[in-house]
């Protein structure tokens, strides 16, 4: 079962300590899930993407100024995502 965007965005409120999320092919994960997961989770160091076809170039900027934590990143698959991002 997919998960919706209005648990996705309240757990990304709740868990601000959050270290690692794998939101693979989760078709709901939009640039507003990842703005509210970047300006929350400052610490989080593995977030994967992966297939996540609402995510474009804006997520990219908004995890690149407020993750500094961040390791690992797997965008494959996030066709909305351009050579720009």
């Amino acid at each position: 079962p997919q998960i919706e965007e209005g648990p996705l965005l309240e757990l990304a409120k709740s868990c601000r300590h959050l270290k690692e999320i794998d939101l693979s092919g989760c078709i709901h994960v939009t640039d507003t899930v990842i703005n509210t997961l970047a300006n929350t989770c400052y610490s989080i160091r593995k977030l994967i993407l992966f297939n996540c076809h609402k995510v474009s170039d804006q997520s990219l900027f908004d995890i690149a100024h407020n993750c500094p934590e961040l390791t690992e990143l797997n965008i494959g698959g996030c066709d909305r995502i351009s050579d720009d991002g």
